[in-house]
């Protein structure tokens, strides 16, 4: 179904690429838009299919121009791999025209762009669920600081020293684990924002496998 829709959008976006607009006299050109769905109105014919990273895409580990060198060189009358890179090229033209009309209307956040993976492979309601939420976020710092070098017993003893104090307010604590993990990662010699940027890249990729694993969970 899908490769059918392919090829109906494909003969209309062709067809419409070699009807050249009318003009009475010298004018400038129109604007091409990125796309005729969206110009009048109308649902994405692919519905979120492109909704992903760069790198979940088919050769997504190439660059936009290593694809596009690809591509060029690539002797589609004889290679067998002519069909892959017009297919890569394909799903990679459509999700940068998606990508670009998104950021020409407002930068997404880091923290949109994650809920959108956790949404995209767990579904909205885990996305949404605070108890899992929490569980996660303790499992991931606890793995963090056990990488850097904390034991068992100092944890032990953190988790005593913290569950005896008062409770604080969420929002408060949030800027507390920014700040605290900021310095952590300058203290370990890591860029911040760039192991965020990759681990967001790696778990797109392997959506299928986490979910599994994590429907396996006791």
């Amino acid at each position: 179904m899908g490769d059918l829709t392919d090829r109906k959008n494909a003969k209309m976006d062709a067809d419409l690429a070699f009807s050249p607009p009318a003009q009475d006299g010298p004018s400038p050109l129109p604007a091409t838009p990125a796309s005729k769905w969206r110009a009048d109105g109308d649902p994405d014919p692919h519905g979120r299919r492109y909704d992903c990273e760069r790198a979940a895409l088919v050769m997504g580990h190439l660059t936009d121009d290593q694809l596009a060198n690809a591509m060029f060189l690539c002797d589609h009358r004889t290679s067998f791999d002519s069909m892959s890179y017009l297919t890569a090229a394909k799903d990679r033209i459509r999700w940068l025209s998606r990508a670009l009309a998104q950021a020409s209307l407002k930068p997404e956040t880091f923290q949109a762009r994650v809920i959108r993976w956790i949404r995209h492979c767990f579904g909205a309601e885990v996305a949404a669920d605070k108890v899992e939420r929490n569980h996660r976020f303790l499992e991931e710092a606890l793995e963090l600081v056990q990488a850097g070098g904390c034991t068992a017993s100092e944890a032990h003893q953190l988790v005593d020293y913290v569950f005896g104090r008062p409770v604080g307010e969420v929002p408060l604590e949030v800027g507390g684990v920014m700040n605290t993990l900021a310095a952590l990662c300058t203290a370990h010699g890591v860029d911040l924002d760039a192991a965020a940027e990759t681990e967001l890249a790696r778990v797109w990729v392997k959506s299928d496998a986490i979910r599994a694993k994590w429907l396996a969970k006791p």
